[in-house]
């Protein structure tokens, strides 16, 4: 016997609970969950001298990283609106819940200045100065969305720049010391992959004949080239000295094994970038398998040579 209207499993239902239930499933999926990996780089600071697991720390450190998501996910969602046209000429970016008119502009606008306040008011729940490095990072990700993303040179660079504020954030928020190093062993870091992301871009731009960027019109594949090409060799120096200073005199064994696992994955990604296949960051994190076991090995080894 069917149930009777208004009902599925003999529960009471109503069209406006299953919009409801289904706005949300499109915000949840606007905002890039898989995305969210990128915060756990606040935790790089805390984790590199050796302070995280101390329960204090810990707290500061995952409020930080709540604050960050919160803030990340408004800028995404803000991001979405902007992009909207330009998304729906792009083979994959056409099937967000914005682009695709599953989701409206309104309540994604809404659902992101109520995100970034949520992220600005958890960040006063650790210091006032990790308040300071979220509220930098929101309006530096807002001004790149209305007007300096069509900057070449400049938009890869805040790209690159958010990735750094992450680690500050963390840094500031645990109250740990902070090496110069480790900041520019990331900073350019993230300028690889940002930039290699684009160049990959570009050869999609030449296959398809239309980009969804247009910065992308006032660079070459071969200036990118050289672009990610200088920053993976500048990160992978930043990352010695930084190791050599802080992981050697400990366990140099285990500092040198996991130096080694990050030159590897550098050139590993590299790889990727020169095929022309490297998109999100996130995307190649989750399907490179020989990726995910680098970083598990550098995590083992950096864990031994900093905690043991």
């Amino acid at each position: 016997m069917s149930a009777p209207p208004g009902y599925v499993d003999d529960q009471r239902y109503s069209p406006r609970t299953a919009r409801g239930k289904l706005q949300i499933g499109l915000l949840v999926k606007a905002v890039r969950p898989r995305q969210m990996i990128k915060n756990l780089m606040v935790l790089a600071a805390p984790f590199a001298t050796g302070e995280l697991l101390e329960p204090q720390v810990l707290i500061k450190a995952a409020v930080a990283v709540i604050a960050f998501s919160a803030a990340a996910a408004g800028i995404y969602l803000l991001n979405d609106v902007i992009d909207a046209s330009a998304d729906r000429t792009h083979p994959t970016k056409r099937l967000r819940p914005v682009a695709s008119g599953s989701l409206s502009a309104q309540r994604a606008i809404a659902a992101s200045v109520l995100l970034l306040v949520v992220g600005e008011l958890m960040s006063f729940l650790g210091t006032p100065r990790l308040a300071v490095v979220v509220a930098v990072y929101a309006q530096l990700q807002i001004v790149y969305c209305l007007w300096l993303r069509r900057q070449p040179v400049v938009d890869i660079c805040l790209v690159a720049t958010g990735f750094v504020l992450r680690v500050v954030a963390g840094a500031a928020s645990a109250e740990v010391p902070l090496s110069s190093w480790l900041l520019f062993a990331t900073a350019f870091g993230s300028l690889f992959m940002v930039s290699g992301r684009r160049y990959s871009e570009i050869n999609l731009r030449d296959q398809k004949g239309r980009s969804s960027r247009a910065s992308l019109d006032r660079y070459s594949s071969s200036y990118l080239r050289f672009v990610w090409s200088s920053s993976a060799i500048m990160s992978i120096l930043a990352y010695l000295l930084w190791s050599s200073q802080n992981l050697s005199q400990k366990r140099p064994l285990y500092s040198g094994l996991a130096a080694t696992m990050f030159i590897i994955a550098i050139l590993r990604y590299a790889l990727d970038i020169d095929r022309g296949g490297a998109g999100a960051p996130e995307d190649i994190a989750f399907s490179d398998r020989a990726l995910q076991a680098l970083a598990l090995l550098w995590l083992v080894a950096t864990t031994v040579a900093v905690y043991l």
